[in-house]
């Protein structure tokens, strides 16, 4: 191609000329060939938008920060030194030190925006965003980081809490069509999290995230004057789980029976390990398990808490008999004694 054929960049550029040379009229008229093709989100950004649908649906609005930090972000955090967030990518030519490296979470962001609300007298705030972290593959920085998508949400208010945080979390596994187990694991490792508030988020023994509420210190930091609540999800953790194939099945056919089960049960013992049991043990009669009371006072002895399950069970096959269920009641009862749970008198 000659040097003053700026205009001829690639292969389409050189078919053009060779058919201008050629002659167009020397060219026999034909339809296009090829499939028609309906136009739809890929399965990424169908994942996204669950999680932009949802999050609004819940009151939340979107946030978007700036993916260039400054390196002070961290010691607001209270990150350790040697903790391997600190492990960035810095820019060769940025605008400033508070622009100087690519973050690796989106933590500081959303505190910044939270931040912002708070000291502008918005009472209650309630945030989201689908953000980019970039984590170095190598010290040296030979190639491109991996860039991972975080969905974090981030709120502060009278009606936020630990576990309006967790139903949202639970929402949207369940709008992703994420049929496995869910579960919080207790962790103190983040040193931005309140050391007693703050939980894995397992799918399926893998985790997926966090959640938790603010440490002071790190409001303090930020100057926020309420308590504040985080939620982090790792979208490529999450993709490998997502369905959206749905599944319908009819009215049931015959009725449900409906056991309460009211145990004494030690304080450090978990709400979702005595439901991974009762799933375990209930089999697949088991339709539905809910857990609707607890309880400490002076009237369940030091170190136990009452709590009280609601169970229920079906067949498909037939209407269920006490000899049915007992069984099943029975095997949940010796599992539970496995763990010093009582039942209440």
């Amino acid at each position: 191609v000659p040097s003053w054929r700026q205009d001829v960049a690639c292969n389409a550029d050189l078919a053009e000329e060779v058919a201008r040379f050629f002659g167009y009229d020397k060219i026999p008229v034909t339809l296009p060939s090829g499939e028609a093709t309906t136009g739809k989100l890929s399965f990424k950004l169908r994942i996204e938008a669950v999680a932009r649908d949802l999050a609004e649906y819940m009151g939340f609005s979107q946030a978007m920060t700036y993916s260039f930090e400054s390196p002070k972000a961290f010691d607001k955090l209270l990150i350790d030194k040697d903790d391997k967030l600190r492990k960035v990518i810095r820019i060769s030519n940025p605008l400033g030190e508070d622009y100087s490296i690519m973050r690796t979470s989106a933590y500081n962001g959303m505190l910044t925006s939270l931040s912002t609300n708070y000291n502008r007298r918005n009472k209650e705030a309630a945030l989201y965003e689908l953000a980019n972290i970039y984590i170095p593959r190598d010290e040296e920085i030979k190639e491109l980081p991996d860039e991972r998508m975080q969905f974090i949400l981030g709120a502060y208010g009278d009606d936020v809490d630990f576990y309006s945080m967790k139903g949202i979390v639970a929402e949207f596994v369940a709008k992703l069509g994420m049929k496995g187990s869910l579960t919080l694991k207790n962790n103190k490792a983040y040193n931005f999290l309140h050391p007693g508030r703050q939980a894995d988020i397992y799918y399926s023994d893998v985790c997926i995230g966090l959640i938790g509420e603010v440490h002071p210190l790190v409001l303090q930091n930020y100057e926020i004057g309420t308590r504040a609540y985080i939620i982090n999800l790792d979208m490529p953790s999450i993709m490998p789980y997502v369905d959206f194939d749905r599944k319908y099945e009819g009215l049931a056919k015959f009725p449900a029976v409906t056991r309460d089960l009211s145990m004494v049960v030690p304080k450090d013992v978990l709400a979702g390990d005595i439901e991974a049991v009762i799933a375990k043990c209930g089999g697949k009669l088991l339709e539905n398990c809910s857990l609707f009371d607890i309880y400490e006072g002076s009237q369940i002895k030091e170190g136990f808490k009452s709590m009280a399950y609601s169970l229920v069970f079906r067949s498909k096959e037939k209407t269920l008999l006490d000899t049915d269920i007992e069984q099943h009641m029975n095997k949940i009862l010796t599992e539970l004694g496995k763990m010093n749970i009582e039942l209440r008198s």
